[in-house]
Order: C-alpha cells, then sequence, then structure tokens
C-alpha cells in the first residue's frame, strides 16, 4: 500500500473544497493532477497559494473561513466550465467597463445575480454577454441587490483587463 505524498493530499483537500464552494465538480478542472504546485507558509506549514503550471496563481485560501480565494487563472477557469448564470453577477456596459480594470460594482448597476448566492461568496462578475470581467465577493444579499439603489453590492479583488 503506497502511502499519498504531501503534493497529493493537499491537492486532494482543494479539490473536495472547490467542489464544496462552487459545485459542478470543478475541482479537478481547478486543480488537476501533475499541473499543481504550491507556495507553503513557513509558519503553518499549509499552502499559501496554489499555482497552475505556467506559474500564475489560482487561489489562495482564506485562513479565517477555509474556503478558496479565486485569482485570475482560477476565475477563468470557473468561468469556462460553471454554466450561466450559476456563481455570476450580471452587470450593464457601464460597469462592466470599471469591472475589468478592478473597481467594485453598485448595486444599481446589477442587471441579474444568481440567487442562490449568500454574502461572503466568491462570484464571477460578467457582462450580458457573458464576458468575464472581474472576480470578487458577494456583499449584499441577492435579493437586496434587487432593491437597493446605492452601496457595493460586489467587492472586487481582481479585474480581468489585459495586461500590458
Amino acid at each position: 500500500m503506497s502511502i499519498m505524498d504531501k503534493k497529493e493530499f493537499f491537492r486532494l483537500m482543494l479539490v473536495n473544497i472547490a467542489n464544496y464552494q462552487f459545485g459542478f465538480s470543478v475541482g479537478e478542472k481547478l486543480f488537476p493532477p501533475d499541473e499543481v504546485s504550491f507556495v507553503f507558509s513557513k509558519f503553518f506549514n499549509r499552502p499559501k497559494q496554489i499555482l497552475n503550471s505556467r506559474g500564475e496563481i489560482i487561489a489562495t485560501i482564506d485562513n479565517a473561513t477555509g474556503t478558496l480565494l479565486l485569482h485570475r487563472a482560477g476565475a477563468r477557469v470557473l468561468h469556462a466550465e460553471v454554466t450561466p448564470p450559476y456563481i455570476r453577477v450580471i452587470v450593464n456596459n457601464e460597469s462592466y467597463a470599471f469591472a475589468i480594470r478592478g473597481h467594485n460594482v453598485f448595486c444599481r448597476h446589477v442587471i441579474k445575480v444568481d440567487e442562490n448566492l449568500r454574502v461572503g461568496s466568491e462570484v464571477l462578475v460578467v457582462s450580458s454577454n457573458d464576458e468575464l470581467a472581474a472576480v470578487g465577493k458577494l456583499v449584499v444579499p441577492p435579493s437586496a441587490i434587487k432593491v437597493l439603489k446605492k452601496g457595493v453590492a460586489v467587492k472586487v479583488r481582481w479585474g480581468l483587463a489585459p495586461e500590458p
């Protein structure tokens, strides 16, 4: 019987966290075998950052909640794997232009939102044509977004504008 190595153990742990957090069995797509590497925390000896084979950061682990915080590469994979409108906040064209540069999304600019989301959920900010603009955290419940005309709906972590 073989003993699982440390890298594979953490990869399977992350696959399970992703499947729980995002559903649709996206864990294997986010963290494929032999294509992920880790940057470990020196203090806790746990993965701090998860990198793909090109050296891009896929996600980090939120120590407070144990959930994944997506980065640009992870957001692109999740966007490709999950069907609309799941995990998405659809914004108008005006807000799309700001979100793609990393600015927060306000309630009055939201056209549609996945009703199954909760406050604190990782969300993909997309245009009405499902073009990925940003990834961030939902700040307001989906039912309140429709009612509110002021305030931040999504606190954007990463805009996905092409880098120069």
